[in-house]
């Protein structure tokens, strides 16, 4: 199967890689207290998980009931500027597998005041997941140069969210920073390999250059929106500074600072089609966008896709989806060379295209679709507000059956489309 230029959370036909992760929720004030005498002298030493803040709680904080509502658009869930953050970690089933799990991880500096800006950037929510809870919890307490400590409980479920409440408030989050801060609860205390390298702050760039010098590769995941810090910068990182990797070739995983930016224009728009291969009886491809303007921009709403002929007719179904948070594209985006994603800090998005092609009607052709293909000169692209554009469906980097190398379907019909999301490596 080929499988080619994924987009962040994206399985199946574009598989963005992910790091495993794991659960919590709830705070407690005297747990918070135990850990502030250790909080005022951490402010900018490097992250990781040494000396710092003191011992965490013996016991996991409680497990979240229907919270009130959330955020709102009112006061941030969680104070920015955190320079420190404890984050205490418990396995809710005590076995073999767990006790080696590393109880506390300790960021500071920019690594802090990024996981504070990434958490404060989750969904509000009125009532939390219905799914089942990871049997792993974290209790993290953020400590500022001034005025108190925030503490926030942060727990997983099955169904890829995560779930940070402070105080009476509670917020969702989905990939990729639940599959990154999951993560933190399979490091373990015994783990060799070598030490992460502490990117955090760092733009896209720097950050991608100071994991090659330690033997990491890096991946931008994602974005997050912190108006605070610099485009691209980096927020977040997974595994986080100073711990061990255990893992087979080490890998960075990072979420990026956007601003919140205007909707983005016409103008400030380009649209370009990519041959994404064959699979399982499927035609894959992409549909790139990016801002070629000078001011970053956001796409958001609903969007639609139709193949069209060569007279402009529809030929195939309309595909529908919607853009994904926070939906920031930067500018003076470049093209994107061929069997290449972009560079690190240049945010693109793009929505993966699939149909079947190989399997047709019994009655044609033993079953096969060929005499049935629908192959469209053109896409219509239709954003929020109508906004619309037409591009080729054509690659000529792509040798597939298509003598374009556009997408193939069988008589017109597109499967189900994910998201856009942020392309990555």
């Amino acid at each position: 199967m080929v499988t080619v230029f994924p987009v962040a959370g994206v399985s199946a036909a574009f598989p963005a890689r992910t790091s495993p992760s794991w659960p919590a929720r709830g705070a407690r004030l005297a747990a918070a207290l135990v850990l502030v005498a250790g909080l005022a002298g951490c402010a900018d030493r490097a992250g990781g998980t040494g000396q710092g803040p003191g011992p965490c709680p013996a016991q996991p904080p409680g497990q979240a009931s229907a919270p009130a509502a959330g955020p709102g658009g009112a006061a941030p869930l969680l104070r920015h500027g955190a320079v420190v953050a404890v984050i205490c970690q418990y396995a809710l089933d005590p076995s073999p597998k767990t006790v080696n799990l590393l109880p506390r991880i300790v960021l500071r500096g920019p690594a802090a005041a990024g996981l504070a800006a990434v958490l404060d950037d989750a969904r509000p929510a009125s009532s939390l997941p219905r799914c089942s809870p990871f049997p792993y919890r974290q209790l993290i307490v953020f400590g500022y140069r001034t005025g108190p400590t925030v503490t926030a409980g942060v727990r997983f479920g099955v169904c890829s969210s995560g779930v940070v409440t402070a105080g009476s408030r509670s917020a969702v989050f989905g990939p990729p920073l639940q599959d990154g801060l999951f993560f933190y609860t399979s490091l373990g205390r015994h783990d060799r390999g070598p030490a992460t390298p502490d990117v955090a702050g760092l733009g896209a760039a720097a950050a991608a250059a100071a994991a090659r010098r330690d033997g990491f590769s890096l991946l931008v995941a994602g974005a997050a929106s912190d108006d605070a810090a610099p485009l691209g910068s980096v927020l977040f990182q997974s595994p986080p500074p100073g711990v061990i990797d255990a893992a087979a070739g080490p890998q960075l995983d990072v979420i990026v600072a956007v601003p919140h930016s205007p909707p983005c224009t016409a103008a400030q728009l380009t649209l370009s089609y990519r041959a994404g291969g064959l699979g399982a009886g499927l035609d894959f491809g992409l549909i790139i966008f990016r801002d070629t303007a000078k001011a970053p921009c956001t796409l958001a709403g609903p969007v639609r896709v139709t193949g069209l002929n060569a007279a402009g007719r529809a030929v195939t179904d309309t595909a529908t989806s919607a853009f994904t948070n926070p939906g920031v594209l930067s500018p003076h985006a470049a093209p994107i060379p061929a069997f290449a994603a972009p560079p690190p800090g240049e945010l693109v998005y793009g929505w993966p295209l699939a149909a079947a092609y190989r399997d047709g009607p019994a009655s044609v052709d033993h079953g096969y679709c060929a005499p049935l293909w629908v192959i469209p000169a053109a896409w219509r692209i239709v954003l929020a507000g109508r906004t619309t554009f037409v591009i080729r469906n054509a690659d000529p980097r792509n040798h597939g059956l298509a003598p374009t190398g556009g997408l193939i379907t069988c008589q017109g019909r597109l499967d189900g489309q994910p998201q856009p999301s942020y392309m990555t490596p």
